[in-house]
C-alpha cells in the first residue's frame, strides 16, 4: 500500500492509525530506535528477582517487550496493545508474552512488579495514566517520554552541518500548525510528568538522554516521523497537512538529522 493511500480514510484515534500503519511501523529503523530506548529504560530499572510480573503498556509490535524478555527471562510478561494489527505482529516477534488487544481503560489491571511504558505515555488519557500508576502501586513504574525540556546548563552537540535539521523544521511547523490540545506542554516536559509520580511513589528518578538519527534523505525522515505516529501526536487531524508542508521545507533528497530528547523516569513504591 502506498504512503498516500495510508494517509486516507482512517479516524484520528491512535489505535485506528496504527491499525493501518502496522506494516510500515514494523521496520528495522524503528526496531533499532525503540530497542535503544527500551534498553536504556530497563537499565534504569535494574535487575531484581522480585520483578516476576511485567505489564507493558502500548506494546506496539513488541520491540520493548522483546528487550524485557531478554533482560527478565523468568518473568511473566503481559503486553497490552489496543491495535489488533500491531499485536498480531507482536505475537510473532515475542510469543513468550501474553498479548491482550485492548486499551488500558478496558483492561482489568492486577498489580505488576514492573509496569513499563516506553514512548507510549503521551497516548494515554488522564484516566489511563492514573490506572498506570495504580497498576505499579506495589512495584516499579518505568516511563520513557519524548520531551522538549532539558536539564539547566546542559550542552548538546551540534547537528551535522551538511544535513537538514529535522528538529528545527518540525519546531517551526508546530508553532504555526499544531492544534491546541495536541501533545500538551504538560506531556512534553519531564518535570511535569515527574511531579505526577511523586505523589504516588516513594522514590522517583529522572534522567535525560538523547538519541540522534541520521537519514539518507529528508523524505525518509518525514516518512519515519509519520509512520511512528509522531506527526499524529503533534498535529492530530492536521497530520497529513503537516506531512505535506514538511516535504516543502525539508530537502527530500538530501541527508537529514533528527535528535530525540527522552526522559527516563522511574517510580519505586
Amino acid at each position: 500500500m502506498s504512503q498516500d493511500n495510508l494517509d486516507q480514510g482512517y479516524a484520528a484515534r491512535p489505535s485506528d492509525f496504527y491499525e493501518q500503519h502496522a506494516a510500515v511501523y514494523d521496520s528495522d529503523i524503528n526496531r533499532k530506535f525503540y530497542e535503544r530506548i527500551a534498553w536504556a529504560l530497563a537499565a534504569k530499572v535494574g535487575d531484581s528477582q522480585e520483578l516476576k510480573t511485567l505489564l507493558v503498556v502500548g506494546a506496539g509490535t513488541g520491540f520493548a517487550t522483546a528487550i524485557l524478555h531478554r533482560r527478565y527471562p523468568l518473568a511473566k510478561i503481559t503486553a497490552l496493545e489496543p491495535s489488533g494489527a500491531m499485536a498480531a505482529r507482536g505475537r510473532i516477534f515475542v510469543p513468550h508474552a501474553q498479548w491482550i488487544e485492548r486499551p488500558l481503560n478496558d483492561f482489568e489491571c492486577q498489580h505488576a512488579r514492573l509496569v513499563f511504558a516506553s514512548m507510549s505515555y503521551h497516548w494515554l488519557t488522564a484516566a489511563e495514566r492514573s490506572k498506570l500508576m495504580e497498576a505499579a502501586a506495589d512495584g516499579v513504574l518505568a516511563l520513557a517520554v519524548a520531551v522538549t525540556d532539558r536539564p539547566e546548563g546542559s550542552d548538546e552537540a551540534e547537528m551535522p552541518a551538511k544535513a537538514t535539521d529535522g528538529n528545527r523544521a518540525l519546531r517551526r511547523l508546530a508553532y504555526r500548525l499544531r492544534p491546541s490540545g495536541s501533545w500538551s506542554r504538560a506531556d512534553r516536559r519531564a518535570r511535569a510528568v515527574t511531579d505526577k509520580l511523586e505523589d504516588s511513589f516513594r522514590e522517583v528518578t529522572r534522567e535525560y538522554v538523547t538519541f540522534d538519527e541520521m537519514f539518507d534523505s529528508g523524505q525518509e525522515l518525514i516518512d519515519t516521523l509519520n509512520n511512528r505516529g509522531s506527526l499524529l501526536a503533534l498535529f492530530s487531524s492536521r497530520r497529513a497537512q503537516a506531512r505535506r508542508e514538511l516535504a516543502r521545507t525539508i530537502d527530500p533528497e538530501g541527508p537529514a538529522a533528527f535528535r530525540w530528547r527522552v526522559a527516563l523516569i522511574v517510580g519505586r513504591s
